[in-house]
């Protein structure tokens, strides 16, 4: 992330994100508060940041998912039922509808997901992955929610923003959770 120091100044420096689990995202929501900001990807940047399969990658999501929902039972509820209208419903519809001969579940099925894969499908050719990985959506939809879900279940066992070998408390939400 790359940040103007006048920018870093108007909100006074570091301190001003002192104590947020998610720095990078926190940092950009307070300058966006003073100023613009401007988002996009970046063809030559690489992570330095290594995860040792699917348990790094889990404990990385399941570290900020919870954070990024606010600590609110009702956005994670929100957002699970998401990810399976999204990412779930279309694909099962599809071949519920080619079991049951059930026309109409079929092409609710398949527009669903032809308009998942259509909408995929660049971010792929951007990255130069082949367009068969669209149908590894409804899997990762399904890791990515049961990630977040035990981003909660952290939360509420005292474990949530687990970095390091350190936990980060969350600050008291406006929907009557405590740290």
């Amino acid at each position: 992330m790359l940040v103007r120091r006048s920018a870093l100044d108007r909100i006074g420096g570091m301190a001003a994100i002192r104590g947020c689990v998610i720095d990078d995202c926190d940092l950009a929501g307070e300058i966006a508060k003073e100023g613009k900001i401007w988002l996009g990807l970046a063809d030559s940047s690489r992570s330095i940041r290594g995860y040792d399969g699917l348990s790094g990658i889990w404990n990385m999501v399941a570290r900020t998912a919870y954070v990024q929902l606010n600590h609110s039972p009702l956005l994670l509820a929100g957002t699970v039922l998401g990810m399976v209208f999204l990412y779930l419903l279309p694909p099962v519809s599809l071949i519920a509808g080619i079991f049951q001969q059930d026309l109409a579940v079929m092409a609710f099925g398949a527009a669903g997901t032809a308009l998942m894969t259509v909408l995929y499908v660049p971010i792929l050719q951007y990255f130069g992955l082949r367009p068969w990985r669209t149908f590894l959506l409804p899997g990762l939809a399904c890791l990515y929610s049961l990630m977040t879900i035990s981003s909660a279940i952290r939360h509420h066992r005292g474990q949530g923003g687990a970095w390091k070998g350190r936990s980060y408390r969350a600050p008291p939400t406006d929907h009557g959770d405590v740290p």
